[in-house]
């Protein structure tokens, strides 16, 4: 695997985990703000649009790793090596 392969997967295994904890921190905040009216105290805090944003996170997070995690499990075996143009064009052989 190169260095750009490499790079690239831990920048997506970055970005997943991230999504999914701040998803879910909001996800538990919002479901706590729409349960209870004494969360916070003066106006009535958005627990719905709080729930609304961490649910769509978690989906982004989801997708994530459907798109980009699921089909390296599933790799095709290598294809056969193929001679080189100098054995091809070698006389000799």
């Amino acid at each position: 695997m190169g260095f750009w392969q490499a790079l690239g997967r831990g920048l997506i295994k970055l970005l997943v985990s991230l999504l999914a904890g701040f998803g879910v921190g909001l996800l538990v905040i919002g479901e706590a703000a729409r349960l209870d009216p004494d969360f916070w105290r003066g106006r009535e805090p958005a627990g719905g649009l709080l729930t609304g944003i961490g649910a769509g996170l978690l989906t982004a997070a989801a997708m994530l790793v459907l798109l980009f995690f699921i089909p390296w499990w599933f790799r095709r075996s290598p294809p056969p090596p193929r001679e080189s143009r100098r054995e091809a064009m070698d006389p000799r052989s």
